[in-house]
């Protein structure tokens, strides 16, 4: 059985509001940690996070003995369902979206997969050293990974240009058309530690 020792902290950084909403829920053989930030504009961003994150842990704590990839693939399913159902009742919601990290992990084989969806990060450590970390769902990631120039797509939010004091053109979220998420599976191995951020 695989042991786990969690912690967790958040921090507004340069914004004035935090939207920053965890989730953990860790059973005999299994667990799952998720990380959601609200974006959107101004109306709902908090609370599509909070959606999200309540969506996905309803669904993960009504799965019990599914595989791990059934677990990921329902329980964010769940939160951009838990969105867009809102925003189908509240017009003035319509923009409100969310990113999402999330580790699962199967405690009895020693198995996570991991999904995110927009700019959260999950970093995967093993005794100091980082050796991976997930790659964001936004305009500048993508421009980068195809080698060309992105200096300036992203204002600073001191910079002219900048909306909101967001600096990030997400290019998938959940809430949205473009809500497609990215798998990964690795065994898990001894002396590992996992870090998300939004």
């Amino acid at each position: 059985m695989l042991k786990l020792t969690t912690a967790q902290c958040s921090h507004a950084g340069e914004r004035a509001t935090n939207e920053d909403v965890l989730g953990v829920r860790i059973r005999e053989h299994d667990a799952c940690f998720m990380l959601s930030d609200g974006v959107g504009g101004e109306t709902g961003e908090g609370h599509a996070a909070k959606l999200a994150i309540r969506g996905a842990l309803r669904q993960f704590e009504s799965s019990l003995g599914s595989s791990l990839d059934a677990l990921v693939q329902s329980s964010l399913a769940a939160a951009h369902v838990s969105i867009v159902a809102v925003q189908a009742r509240h017009p003035e919601r319509s923009r409100m979206a969310a990113t999402m990290v999330g580790l699962f992990i199967d405690r009895l084989r020693g198995l996570a997969q991991w999904i995110h969806v927009g700019d959260g990060r999950l970093y995967r450590f093993r005794r100091g050293v980082l050796l991976e970390r997930t790659m964001d769902h936004s305009l500048v990631a993508q421009l980068a990974a195809a080698g060309l120039p992105h200096d300036g797509v992203n204002p600073k939010p001191s910079e002219p240009g900048a909306r909101s004091g967001r600096s990030s053109t997400l290019a998938a979220a959940i809430g949205t058309t473009l809500a497609r998420w990215r798998c990964l599976s690795t065994m898990y191995r001894r002396f590992l530690a996992w870090l998300a951020g939004s």
